[in-house]
């Protein structure tokens, strides 16, 4: 309901929602007045209640109720079901939301790219260069990386595109107040779009974005939503089993989606004839769908169109199925907009078959088994749809290249199709408890290595490496040169190439920050320097100043480690006396916990005065009474007071770390309240510790 929606968070429409047993999206709609505006005044649960539409907030589905026939086998009324949420202080949990900002793109992953039947000259022409010298929109032509390789020019070359990069977002609603004051002076004064901090954004951008575009990551026209079953179906079926399939049930059924058609309010893209339905994990051509947009109806335009992060079709249709088993309890999907995308998939996914996922029984476990108990949890936890994805991607660019013809394409394309299918299965394992066998596919690596997964595995590598290792710059630059490109056919395995190109033969803008007198007009005056007030610019140095120091003792802070770094050799000692059994570290140090701060640190300076690592065995036991002052070391004495395996650091290694703790809590505590401290400072400190982002707490 509304009233729920907005106490939940109020400007969103749809949520994922988790409570014990149950699980799925809801989305705001006021069915109550819809029900109203229909003449019926009540519906029924699944138990056979009625119930008043504006007193009911929110409407779930048995597929989200995964404890219902549980519940049902075990005579568990709903009303139980409450009362033992409310018992344990379950609550709704929502663990997902709608994004209010319109999308008017998605991202195709290079699962996507491999399968789409696309031709070199669809994918990037030929005789385009590898870089360019003017912006790749001059070009009338459609290609797949051309919305990718736009956006990078305008990032790197476009001088009106860099600055609006900034500027288009005064109209947004900041939370980030930096943003919007950076985005105000390049308004104001264009010239500032050279200096660092603004040269350095638009460069992680373009760098960002050059590294999805080689990993296939590409942009296309369309956005993400929901994958919902028909709404308003679901109502329809409330209204009939409430009160039949009178005037208020014919009324809805004239708008019901059927068939391949779909409703997607609010897209922010172009509208067209057919659009592509995508969804990860994404194996097979066969996972491609093509659907038609339909005509909304006056009862559907009026109570479901702000639901602009859904996409609803039929649930009886072959839709689900055809994305690898899909479900209605929180699936995200892509929906793709882009012309040549579409006619792609319509050359090719409505003529192969269905894929459809065998339903396997459960694996039914002795409760009391502890192997059993345990292997079911480590299947749960482990998934291989990695593997698979990768095993597939490896003879899916030989069974989907479109540039090349081999007689082992249909050899191939059958394995991927199989994958596909083992894919469900595998995840559907972590349910069922039933692993499918993968070592045909996995352990038997029969097709070659793709040369894309190579630089994907490169890529994603750390940049940390042995002295002795090559590093991460130097591998890429051995796999771009060990690559002859010009032999390679699949479209997908060029990306890297030409992810590459782009950076180095695209002509970039010369980063030239002008001087002073450019950017402020009272630089403009020659003596501009001599003319500034004295009393200002002192208190500005000052401001300064107190930053600095600010900054500084705030990265000191920050750095101070919380653990007490002499544990471990204590333990070094015990095991090297085998006491490690009969001692805890953690007990060792408790014995001197209660001792005060001055106590520790007297007890520290005694121990170096009085030279008690050179300290005679009879006199060990006096000393260590008079250095610490503590009762209840009798029963540690003999290991506190041996000083076999370097015993004698035992001691002084608790005193040690206990007074290193008590000077930086001091440190702490009195980060602000320093001698000689000016207000400013003091200010700039109060309750930094707390803080996150110690720099923007300081500003502030």
């Amino acid at each position: 309901s509304p009233r729920l929606a907005d106490l939940l968070d109020k400007g969103h429409n749809s949520f994922q929602i988790r409570m014990p047993y149950i699980k799925g999206v809801v989305h705001k709609v006021d069915f109550a007045s819809l029900l109203s505006e229909l003449e019926v005044t009540f519906i029924v649960d699944m138990w056979g209640h009625k119930h008043n539409p504006a007193d009911v907030d929110m409407i779930l589905t048995d597929s989200m109720f995964k404890g219902l026939k549980w519940m049902t086998d075990n005579g568990l009324s709903w009303a139980e079901y409450l009362g033992r949420c409310k018992k344990y202080n379950h609550a709704l949990y929502v663990s997902g939301k709608d994004k209010i900002e319109p999308q008017d793109t998605t991202e195709l992953n290079y699962q996507f790219l491999n399968t789409l039947s696309m031709t070199d000259e669809e994918f990037r022409p030929k005789d385009l260069p590898l870089g360019f010298k003017g912006s790749p929109e001059q070009d009338s032509r459609h290609w797949i990386t051309k919305t990718t390789e736009t956006e990078y020019y305008r990032l790197v070359a476009d001088n009106e595109a860099r600055r609006r990069y900034f500027t288009d977002k005064l109209g947004e609603d900041l939370t980030d107040n930096r943003r919007k004051l950076r985005a105000e002076l390049i308004a104001k004064n264009a010239l500032f779009i050279d200096e660092p901090i603004y040269a350095k954004e638009l460069k992680d951008k373009a760098e960002n974005l050059l590294g999805r575009y080689a990993m296939g990551k590409l942009l296309v026209a369309g956005d993400n939503r929901y994958l919902s079953d028909d709404l308003l179906r679901l109502v329809a079926y409330m209204v009939k089993q409430s009160v039949g399939k009178g005037a208020a049930y014919h009324r809805l059924e004239q708008e019901f989606i059927s068939d391949n058609f779909m409703y997607a309010p609010q897209p922010s893209y172009e509208k067209n004839d057919y659009y592509t339905i995508l969804r990860s994990p994404h194996i097979a051509r066969n996972e491609e769908v093509l659907v038609k947009p339909m005509a909304p109806g006056e009862l559907r335009e009026k109570y479901f169109s702000h639901l602009s992060y859904v996409i609803m079709v039929d649930s009886r249709s072959l839709i689900p199925e055809r994305l690898g088993g899909a479900d209605f309890d929180g699936d995200m999907v892509k929906t793709i907009a882009d012309p040549l995308v579409n006619k792609c998939v319509m050359r090719s996914s409505t003529k192969l078959p269905l894929l459809k996922i065998p339903t396997e029984q459960p694996l039914i476990a002795d409760a009391n088994d502890w192997y059993a108990r345990f292997v079911t949890v480590r299947n749960t936890f482990s998934s291989r749809v990695g593997q698979i994805s990768n095993a597939a991607l490896n003879r899916g660019i030989l069974a989907y290249d479109e540039n090349t013809t081999s007689e082992d394409k249909v050899h191939y394309n059958q394995d991927v199709e199989t994958l596909a299918i083992l894919t469900g299965l595998e995840i559907d394992s972590a349910k069922s408890g039933i692993k499918p066998d993968l070592s045909e596919y996995i352990e038997n690596k029969q097709a070659r290595r793709s040369i894309f997964l190579r630089y994907k595995t490169i890529a994603e590598s750390d940049e940390a490496h042995k002295w002795y290792e090559p590093t991460k710059n130097a591998r890429l630059k051995k796999y771009f040169e060990s690559v002859d490109w010009n032999s390679v056919s699949s479209n997908l395995e060029k990306l890297p190439y030409f992810a590459y190109m782009l950076e180095h033969k695209t002509e970039k803008v010369k980063i030239s920050p002008v001087g002073d007198e450019s950017l402020f007009v009272f630089a403009q005056s020659p003596d501009w320097k001599e003319r500034l007030d004295k009393t200002t610019l002192d208190r500005v140095a000052s401001i300064i100043r107190d930053y600095e120091t600010a900054l500084q003792r705030i990265r000191y802070v920050n750095h101070i480690p919380s653990e007490m770094k002499r544990k471990g050799d204590v333990y070094r000692i015990l095991y090297a006396r085998g006491q490690e059994n009969d001692y805890s570290v953690d007990e060792l140090y408790s014995l001197f916990e209660n001792m005060s701060p001055q106590k520790v640190r007297k007890a520290r300076h005694g121990l170096e005065d009085t030279r008690w690592h050179l300290t005679p065995p009879e006199e060990r036991q006096h000393l260590l009474y008079g250095l610490t002052d503590v009762m209840g070391l009798s029963d540690y004495l003999d290991v506190l007071c041996d000083f076999s395996h370097g015993g004698y650091r035992i001691v002084g290694d608790i005193i040690c770390d206990l007074d290193d703790m008590h000077r930086n809590k001091g440190i702490k505590t009195n980060i602000a309240k320093q001698k000689g401290d000016s207000k400013d400072l003091q200010a700039m400190l109060m309750g930094i510790e707390r803080a996150d982002d110690y720099k923007a707490q300081i500003i502030r």
